[in-house]
């Protein structure tokens, strides 16, 4: 399910400006939820998503960094970057900001499905995932 909220949403502000405190926008953010989620943190021609994996309790937040180096793909990666598939574990958040061609773009929330109702308007959907991120890992 995806869901285009704006900026001024307080639940989404509060998540977004918690993981990153200086962020602005006018545009949408685009809320959706999912299993699993690809993390690619690298600049690709002019362009970047930066991660921040953010816990709904406690508002800890973690960076891309923080995912384990066994996890991270390994072919064509010569440099360990944070390229990883993430299982989405009830309690976190990833909130990625995108940056296109050098400029600065949108804003993205993507919750585990049984956590969806924690954005208005957002159905919560059922879910039959195994946790693999949880709130007591990368600390």
């Amino acid at each position: 399910m995806r869901l285009e909220v704006s900026f001024k949403e307080p639940a989404v502000r509060k998540l977004i400006t918690t993981a990153f405190p200086g962020a602005r926008t006018r545009r949408t953010v685009k809320v959706s939820t999912a299993k699993t989620y690809t993390v690619r943190e690298f600049w690709d021609g002019g362009s970047k998503d930066t991660h921040r994996f953010v816990c709904l309790s406690s508002g800890k937040v973690l960076t891309a960094e923080s995912i384990p180096k066994a996890q991270r793909q390994v072919a064509g990666n010569p440099f360990n970057l944070p390229i990883a598939e993430v299982e989405l574990s009830g309690g976190f958040a990833i909130i990625v900001e995108t940056v296109f061609c050098g400029k600065p773009g949108s804003y993205y929330i993507i919750l585990a499905e049984q956590d969806a109702s924690f954005i208005p308007g957002m159905p919560a959907l059922p879910s039959t995932e195994v946790p693999a991120l949880t709130s007591g890992e990368g600390q």
